[in-house]
């Protein structure tokens, strides 16, 4: 397939690379907010139900509070949960479990526990 390897398979004297992985959906990391790539610089990928959740985790609920209260990490916890009802109604996912909790000074994480229907595995995401 000369139209996936380029200059490749023209001049034989070059090593072929492999052909571009297309995944499903690209697998995004919390932290940096940035997709993840290989060693080759292709995307890793991640099942899409997953990164649906990841998704509606950051554009339904994305401002963090400032302080950690229980007021204000339950009120989270109400934010997430709503964010992920479209999901939850459509029957993309079960909801398990949403855990705000604040692991030292200032600083605290949000895991989501769901049943992915599509796979029927038990997930988590997590985000610092």
């Amino acid at each position: 397939m000369a139209y996936s390897r380029g200059a490749y398979a023209e001049h034989s004297s070059l090593p072929s690379p492999d052909v571009t992985a297309i995944p499903n959906a690209r697998k995004i990391v919390f932290s940096t907010k940035r997709y993840e790539l290989d060693g080759d610089g292709n995307p890793v990928g991640m099942d899409p139900t997953v990164q649906r959740v990841m998704l509606a985790l950051s554009w339904g609920s994305p401002n963090t509070p400032r302080f950690l209260t229980d007021r204000d990490m339950e009120k989270r916890r109400q934010e997430i949960t709503a964010a992920l009802t479209t999901l939850v109604d459509e029957g993309a996912i079960g909801l398990t479990s949403v855990k705000v909790q604040a692991n030292e000074a200032g600083a605290g994480s949000e895991t989501v526990k769901f049943v992915n229907r599509r796979t029927g595995e038990a997930e988590t995401v997590t985000r610092p």
